[in-house]
C-alpha cells in the first residue's frame, strides 16, 4: 500500500483519525509511547471504499512485509472510540487469517459496517471504516482492564478480567503478578492520556504482555472518594 491507500500503524497519530479511524490512530499513539502493540498496517477509509478487486490487492500488498500470518483483521471506524461514544463489539473482527485470506476477511469487516445493528446504534457516517491488519498474538490468556471502577467511578481502582485457554489441567487464569503488570501498564496508558481507559490485553506463550487496544471509558460515574473517615471503616465484609 502507498500513502494514499494504507499506512503503517507505527506512523499514525490521532491527527490521522479522519483517515484511518480512532482505533488505528490510538494504536499508533501507543506504539509511539513504547507500548508493546502487534505490528500492523491500515487500509484507509478512502481505499476501503474502492472496488473489491482493488482493495484486495492493496491489503495483500500492504501486509506482505508482515510475513505469512496468521493475522487479525479488524475495523477502525472513523467515528469510533471517542471520549463520549464507543462501538466496541459492533463491527466484525476476523482472527487467524492467512495472507491469502486477507481479501475475504477485509470484505467481511467492511460489510459489518453496514449491518443493521450498527445503523441503529451509531450516528450517520459511522459505518465508514478503515481496516487494520496486525500480526496475531497467540494468547494463553487475554482480557480487558478498566482503569476506573465502572460501578463506583473510583479512578484509583483497576478492574482486570482475564481468561486462559487451559492446555494442561494445572493451568488457570492469570496470577497476581501478571494482574499487577497488566494494571500498571493500563494505568500508565490512562495517565498519559489523561482519562480512564478500557484496555484489551493478551499474554503470549513466552509470558510477554501485548496491548491490543485502548479506548476511553464511557458512561463512567462521577469520581467519588472512598477514603474511610475513621480507622476500621469499610473493612467489615458481609456474606449474602
Amino acid at each position: 500500500m502507498n500513502s494514499t491507500t494504507g499506512r503503517r500503524l507505527e506512523d499514525l497519530r490521532m491527527a490521522d483519525a479522519l483517515e484511518v479511524g480512532g482505533k488505528a490512530a490510538s494504536l499508533g499513539e501507543l506504539l509511539a509511547a513504547g507500548v508493546r502493540v502487534p505490528e500492523g498496517v491500515v487500509m484507509t477509509a478512502d481505499a476501503a471504499a474502492r472496488t473489491p478487486p482493488e482493495r484486495r490487492w492493496d491489503i495483500a500488498a500492504g501486509a506482505w512485509d508482515l510475513g505469512p500470518g496468521p493475522f487479525a483483521v479488524r475495523s477502525s471506524g472513523i467515528s469510533e472510540d471517542g471520549a463520549d461514544r464507543s462501538f466496541a463489539g459492533m463491527y466484525e473482527t476476523v482472527l487467524g487469517v492467512s495472507i491469502d485470506g486477507l481479501g475475504e476477511a477485509t470484505d467481511r469487516v467492511l460489510v459489518s459496517g453496514q449491518a443493521a445493528r450498527v445503523a441503529g446504534y451509531a450516528p450517520a457516517g459511522a459505518g465508514r471504516l478503515a481496516v487494520i491488519v496486525q500480526r496475531m498474538v497467540e494468547p494463553i490468556a487475554s482480557g480487558v482492564v478498566l482503569t476506573a471502577d465502572p460501578i463506583t467511578g473510583d479512578r484509583h481502582r483497576c478492574v482486570v478480567d482475564g481468561k486462559a485457554s487451559a492446555r494442561r489441567l494445572s493451568e488457570s487464569a492469570i496470577g497476581a503478578t501478571q494482574a499487577v503488570e497488566i494494571a500498571r501498564e493500563a494505568r500508565t496508558i490512562a495517565d498519559t492520556r489523561g482519562t480512564p481507559q478500557d484496555v484489551e490485553w493478551a499474554i503470549d506463550g513466552t509470558g510477554a504482555l501485548w496491548i491490543l487496544q485502548a479506548r476511553p471509558m464511557t458512561a463512567l460515574p462521577p469520581e467519588v472518594s472512598w477514603i474511610p473517615q475513621a480507622p476500621g471503616a469499610f473493612t467489615r465484609q458481609f456474606r449474602l
